[in-house]
């Protein structure tokens, strides 16, 4: 369904650092090159559709054929026949057009294409038209303050800016005697994972609607994104600080989650470390019932207070109130003395039968006496 952009796509990017295809593919290199060498035109070039070369068609398989210009015949041939294509699609002004229409896009892929194969747009021959380079063209599209635009009368456009600044990379990388645009081979990837960690915050507990904020190892400047649940995080979420890199959830944004267990992960340019963050509902509070502020059940209320002899039921309107185990300790009214043993003193009761027992017998002594005597007086007269 892409029509020659896929095979000039998919070989750009195998070659961009060499990349191997797995022995168990039908695919090849040699069968990609073959397939897009069969797509060129009669005139030199390349087309999505019809029988005329389009130039940015034509820049692109430049583009992909370049790394073999210098070991296959066939791509030599077929390049250096649309290097001439180019040429001759070249408009009065230095521009390119494609499908009847000048726009700066068009140039972006010659400048691309040509610089790949070492070719100066700004100064070879065959790329100026009455004075003015490729480059030149392309330069009369930018947009004051930065970026491109799409045709010369139009106004800033996101292609046309991608495509006119990755040109002038290319066309400055040429300058420099660098590696072509899509040759990344000059890069070293690291394809070992760093091992990052959770210094604060792991496995943490938090009630929805407040803040939480989670420490890990890995340097901030490496920090890519954050995921929850596998998911971006959009950076007005949350907060993020150095000291390795410290992210603080928005209240706003927890509140959002559902209660239970997510998974926060941090992402950097060569690894990632991933924990646990359960949410709490706000209200995980002990009920209102139960607590010891509430009046019905506080210990200070006067009601139910066993220790306070002034607020105890005596009057018996109240006493049912009061808890039966608690009536025998409590009843006000109860002043018998014999409860003094309740005291665990004994001594007190063997006292008072001693007094007593010997005032009795001084009664019945004095008591004989005085009979006596009434007797003695009695027979004296």
């Amino acid at each position: 369904r892409q029509g020659i952009n896929g095979p000039i796509w998919a070989l750009i990017a195998l070659d961009s650092h060499e990349y191997e295809i797995p022995e168990s593919s039908t695919l090849t290199r040699d069968a990609i090159i073959a397939e897009i060498l069969s797509r060129q035109l009669s005139d030199g070039g390349w087309a999505l559709s019809g029988t005329k070369a389009d130039p940015d068609m034509t820049g692109m398989a430049i583009q992909a054929l370049a790394p073999y210009y210098d070991s296959n015949a066939d791509v030599k041939v077929a390049v250096d026949k649309a290097v001439t294509c180019l040429s001759e699609l070249q408009n009065d002004d230095g521009g390119y057009s494609s499908w009847g229409t000048a726009n700066s896009e068009s140039i972006a892929q010659v400048v691309v294409a040509l610089t790949a194969l070492g070719i100066d747009p700004a100064t070879d021959a065959r790329f100026v038209k009455n004075g003015n380079s490729a480059i030149d063209a392309l330069a009369g599209f930018y947009v004051e303050g930065g970026g491109f635009k799409h045709i010369a009368n139009g106004t800033l456009n996101g292609m046309a800016t991608e495509q006119g600044y990755y040109a002038l990379v290319s066309y400055f990388r040429f300058k420099e005697g660098k590696t072509a645009l899509y040759d990344m081979t000059d890069v070293d990837i690291n394809t070992k994972a760093e091992e990052y960690t959770i210094l604060d915050g792991a496995d943490g507990t938090v009630k929805s609607g407040e803040s939480y904020t989670i420490r890990a190892s890995g340097d901030i400047s490496k920090f890519v994104r954050l995921l929850m649940d596998g998911k971006t995080v959009d950076t007005a979420n949350y907060t993020l600080k150095e000291g390795s890199t410290i992210v603080t959830f928005n209240p706003e944004y927890l509140e959002t989650l559902a209660v239970g267990e997510h998974q926060v992960t941090f992402v950097y340019t060569d690894g990632e470390v991933s924990t646990s963050l359960t949410v709490e509902a706000s209200g995980t509070t002990e009920d209102p019932g139960t607590k010891p502020e509430d009046p019905e059940t506080k210990p200070s209320d006067p009601g139910t207070k066993p220790e306070n002899p002034e607020t105890k039921p005596t009057d018996p309107e109240t006493k049912p109130e009061t808890k039966p185990e608690t009536k025998p300790e409590t009843k006000p009214t109860d002043t018998k003395p014999t409860e003094t043993p309740s005291t665990g003193d004994e001594s007190g009761i063997v006292m008072y039968a001693a007094v007593m027992a010997v005032t009795l017998i001084c009664i019945a002594v004095l008591m004989f006496v005085y009979i006596k005597n009434r007797k003695q007086d009695s027979f004296g007269k």
